[in-house]
């Protein structure tokens, strides 16, 4: 369950997943996948990793160190390879590494068929990277390529943080800085209004409540605050929810909680504006996904102690809607429809079957 998040060849299917890692099976095998799912009505989503390694320098897994040392990976000022990824971060601001990138997407792209590409930490790469790969994949005909690239769908993850924050190494891929690129990034903002709280809270702040769990309508007993507090906080999660639900488009205009006609860049979030897509295809919304708790265990924190399952049911219902009935690009994690939990794990990558596996005899909420 480690996600595959520890590149060692960005270009070559893994071999564990194939029935014999030696040879042509691993390549045969991944086609015949891709083949199948497109044959059932379904795409297929790679979820690619280019902003670290595994490992640089002289390590036994370190390939760019070793061809061009200190030139594929990005380095502090101290000449040390900065990490914020918590792995060896890549320079996708230097031409080669670019070069590498939409190498190997072009590669997925034409000879395996995938059809879209989920960026890890995007917002690690610069805008211009993402632009010319969408360049690069909108060049692929179906005549000439076996594929129309103009059809692949790009979205990825848009944090700002690490030594690339601000647009100190360049201006990197995140939320505000791809509006207008037509490439879409996961929206926090739905997601923190419909649970509660940040995300990654932890001690009492996993008790925090949002719109979908009872906050100012059914207060938990760790919420000290005035009604009055909690429900202004409640009516500011609701108009950030009606952006969302827009698309999170920074033009969308409505009348707020205090009676003003605003649009959604006007909507506060923390520091930064709710709305901030041009196109709703932009916005990636969801409430729970692989590194949160899952969407039933926050809701266990959130809702009351007593509250029956019914109703825990209920609140399951009300967050899933937020996303099904929104203009973005809808993203769902895997069991959230059969109430799943990971025992409240938040992030269950090395915690193993019991965390993680799924039951879909419906006998129980794995």
């Amino acid at each position: 369950f480690n996600w595959g998040y520890d590149p060692f060849h960005y270009t070559a299917p893994e071999g564990s997943y194939s029935t014999n890692p030696d040879g042509p099976t691993r390549i045969v095998e991944f086609r015949e996948m891709v083949q199948s799912v497109n044959g059932s009505g379904m795409r297929v989503v790679m979820d690619v990793v280019y902003n670290h390694t595994a490992a640089s320098g002289q390590g036994e897994k370190s390939v760019l160190d070793k061809i061009v040392p200190g030139y594929y990976h990005r380095l502090d000022d101290r000449g040390r390879v900065a990490n914020s990824t918590c792995c060896a971060n890549t320079a996708s601001e230097h031409a080669m590494f670019e070069k590498l990138m939409i190498d190997s997407l072009v590669t997925w792209a034409v000879e395996y068929k995938v059809d879209a590409f989920r960026f890890d930490l995007m917002g690690h790469h610069m805008v211009s990277n993402m632009l010319n790969i969408r360049a690069a994949l909108d060049e692929l005909t179906l005549a000439e390529d076996g594929v129309d690239g103009s059809a692949i769908y790009l979205y990825g993850e848009g944090w700002d943080f690490g030594e690339v924050a601000n647009n100190a190494r360049g201006v990197n891929a995140t939320q505000l800085n791809l509006a207008g690129t037509g490439i879409g990034t996961f929206s926090d903002r739905l997601r923190d209004a419909v649970r509660g709280g940040g995300c990654c809270p932890d001690g009492v702040g996993l008790f925090a409540q949002g719109f979908g769990n009872g906050l100012y309508t059914d207060p938990n007993s760790y919420d000290g605050r005035p009604a009055a507090d909690q429900r202004n906080e409640l009516l500011l999660y609701t108009d950030q929810i009606r952006v969302e639900m827009a698309g999170n488009l920074a033009t969308y205009e409505f009348v707020d909680r205090n009676g003003n006609l605003v649009n959604g860049a006007g909507v506060p979030y923390g520091g930064s504006p709710a709305g901030y897509t041009l196109d709703p295809q932009e916005d990636i919304t969801y409430v729970s996904k692989h590194d949160n708790q899952t969407l039933y265990d926050i809701n266990a924190y959130g809702l009351p102690a007593d509250t029956p399952l019914s109703e825990r049911i209920r609140a399951q219902a009300l967050g899933l809607s937020t996303v099904m009935y929104g203009q973005g690009v809808p993203f769902f994690h895997a069991g959230v429809d059969l109430l799943r939990s990971k025992s409240l794990d938040r992030d269950s990558y090395n915690s193993g079957d019991w965390f993680n596996r799924l039951d879909f005899t419906y006998q129980s909420n794995n």
